[in-house]
């Protein structure tokens, strides 16, 4: 399976600001579109693949929001730049890493490596595509 990932500096928006505070979280998902456009390569069409899996990791210092409200923002986001329509997502999983556990990511990759260096929160997205 073929991926993409990319990192975001955290931390996250939760899908309740769609509510309480409508301009964060078209902030939060402008934020994560402009993440993920950064790493995605130039020229590449978003893919109208339909059995997409996206895995989101919320590396944190401070109490996180749940894990299954930072999914739609984070889906949305990806729209139009990973993918046509987040309908095309089969699987999603979400969760979250404690920052002060640290010692226990394995092999992290390099890209998540070098944010974890440089960020006290973040997301780590990584987008699996099958392979053709």
């Amino acid at each position: 399976m073929k991926t993409f990932e990319f990192i975001v500096q955290g931390p996250p928006v939760s899908l309740n600001a769609k509510k309480n505070n409508a301009l964060r979280y078209q902030k939060w998902i402008r934020t994560v579109r402009s993440a993920a456009v950064a790493e995605w390569p130039v020229g590449k069409s978003a893919t109208d693949d339909g059995s997409i899996e996206v895995n989101i990791t919320n590396y944190y210092t401070l109490a996180p929001p749940d894990v299954d409200n930072i999914i739609k923002p984070i889906l949305d986001a990806l729209e139009t730049v990973v993918y046509l329509d987040d309908e095309q997502v089969k699987r999603v999983t979400s969760e979250r890493f404690n920052l002060h556990d640290i010692s226990k990511i394995i092999n992290p990759s390099p890209l998540l490596a070098a944010a974890l260096e440089n960020y006290s929160e973040l997301l780590h997205i990584v987008v699996h595509f099958p392979e053709d």
